[in-house]
């Protein structure tokens, strides 16, 4: 089982050779092009760079350290045996049948950007991201799934299409499109999973399936609000596009105002408002001496500019307390995105984070973590006056900590499906509201991480009052103990009959997957 077997390459279509892996296979010696793996026999890495169209980067390549690093630099501490970057989906067949034929655990990753760090493994990783073609016909898109936002939107602004995208220019579509995928557009048009109109996938068994309305729906089904990395890998999604030229968009900003008596403002606002609104609102703090809190309301408006002023007087007037800052544009809608993710024009190497091209500029995240949780109305006054207080106390800041408290606004097009329609649950969500504990000191202690965790945890409890006990999958928190329930509700056992179907011996597996 060492080596890669003529078998593997051409029996793609086999499923009598899957072995179940449980285990997380990690080197115990290695040599040039050779890893000894746990139970003795030595994995044969060459064999498998000599049938890739991609590229195999071992930790002996001057390229490891970027290959492996995530989104995320905490989890910097595990090293993989090797990253296989596919090319095409027979490359993702090779990769999955060489694992399988030497017992080495393997993830899929599109974005790097999975928060529980489940797009790393000790193992193998499965890269998508050099799949990221872009291609319309003027009626639906096919992306390839290692699009990333930023691609998307230069990509199609020539065709006045964009679509519905999330809230950071270098998410991969892989996992985002599955996890349900939020975005600016939800309110108006629905969630990401809500336009797929098909996907090809590549089986635990090899095979390459499309999975649509007509051919799979169960795995059509599924892919739609599973959170990725369950099934199989997803290597193209085609998609329903949104027709837009131009985009109004808006940020506000407040510091010292009645933090909490703006949030019940906001609230009441962005709920009673139409569907062409979306809305987030942020509330961060930093660490001492000066721990003041700063509240930016942002998102964008699918009207007129003059429409959209109106309602923010009405806010304004409302909270009773003007912005330090009140900036409205319409522009092109691929620049009205870029100014919401942060700058201030649609150059790619802005888009892209650090390592990915020669010319990326976008930084990583040192430490990070988020908790959250989904309401089926406002978040209560009193709640968010004790998250607030949470946000500000001193007790457990540490040098170099930032925290926040965030809102989304959702419901509209995203609730006009039924609970079960899709693997996606949430259809009676009006807000989602979270908690994030950033460290920007790379020197970090235990200590440090341990304060931000007793924070969440803590200002958690507090979301979860009156909360509908349901999270964002895409916001994987390996912390939530009903993650089951809270990430699948009822759609939880569907899930599982349908990972029983496509992948029964588990080849697909994490500390969040599905079965």
């Amino acid at each position: 089982m060492g080596n890669f077997t003529r078998r593997s390459v051409l029996g793609l279509a086999a499923t009598s050779a899957i072995g179940a892996v449980t285990g997380v296979l990690g080197p115990t010696a290695s040599a040039a092009g050779s890893t000894v793996r746990r139970g003795g026999g030595a994995v044969d890495w060459t064999s498998l760079g000599r049938h890739l169209d991609g590229d195999l980067v071992l930790p002996s390549d001057p390229r490891y350290e970027l290959a492996r690093q995530q989104q995320l630099s905490q989890f910097d501490n595990t090293n993989p045996m090797a990253v296989a970057y596919c090319e095409s989906a027979k490359d993702v067949q090779t990769v999955i049948a060489f694992a399988q034929d030497n017992g080495v655990h393997t993830v899929p990753r599109s974005g790097r950007h999975s928060f529980g760090g489940y797009s790393t493994t000790k193992g193998m990783i499965l890269d998508v991201s050099r799949l990221n073609q872009v291609i319309t016909d003027g009626t639906h898109v096919t992306i390839g799934a290692g699009t990333q936002q930023a691609d998307a939107l230069t990509a199609l602004a020539p065709y006045g299409l964009a679509l519905v995208s999330g809230m950071c220019p270098t998410v991969g579509s892989g996992g985002y499109i599955q996890g349900g995928g939020i975005g600016h557009q939800t309110r108006k048009y629905g969630m990401a999973c809500d336009r797929l109109v098909s996907a090809e996938v590549v089986l635990a068994d090899r095979r390459v399936v499309r999975a649509s309305a007509q051919e799979n729906p169960d795995l059509y089904w599924a892919l739609r609000g599973n959170g990725g990395g369950n099934y199989g890998v997803v290597t193209r999604y085609t998609l329903e596009p949104v027709q837009r030229n131009t985009l109004v968009g808006y940020r506000l900003i407040w510091s010292g105002a009645d933090s909490a008596a703006l949030i019940e403002n906001w609230q009441h606002w962005v709920l009673t408002a139409p569907d062409d609104l979306s809305s987030v609102l942020m509330a961060r703090t930093a660490s001492p001496p000066s721990p003041s809190t700063m509240v930016t309301v942002s998102g964008t408006w699918y009207s007129t500019m003059d429409e959209l002023n109106r309602r923010l007087d009405e806010l304004v007037a409302a909270t009773g307390v003007t912005p330090l800052n009140r900036s409205v544009w319409e522009l092109p809608a691929q620049h009205t995105m870029t100014q919401l993710y942060g700058y201030a024009d649609p150059a790619t190497a802005q888009g892209h984070r650090v390592g990915a091209t020669s010319e990326a500029t976008a930084p990583r995240w040192n430490y990070y973590r988020t908790r959250c949780r989904m309401f089926g109305s406002a978040v209560p006054r009193a709640d968010v006056e004790d998250l607030l207080a949470a946000l500000a106390d001193p007790a457990r800041f540490r040098n170099g900590q930032s925290r926040m408290l965030y809102f989304e606004a959702l419901g509209g097009a995203a609730n006009t499906r039924a609970r079960t329609d899709t693997a996606y649950v949430h259809r009676t969500t009006k807000m989602l509201a979270g908690l994030t504990a950033e460290l920007r000191d790379f020197a970090y202690t235990d200590e440090d991480t341990a304060a931000c965790e007793s924070w969440l945890a803590d200002g958690f409890a507090v979301l979860d009052r009156h909360s509908l006990r349901e999270s964002y999958q895409n916001y994987m928190d390996p912390a939530l103990r009903d993650w089951r329930t809270a990430y699948y509700a009822e759609n939880y056992p569907r899930l599982v009959r349908i990972k029983r179907a496509y992948d029964p011996h588990k080849f697909f597996q994490f500390a969040r997957g599905i079965g």
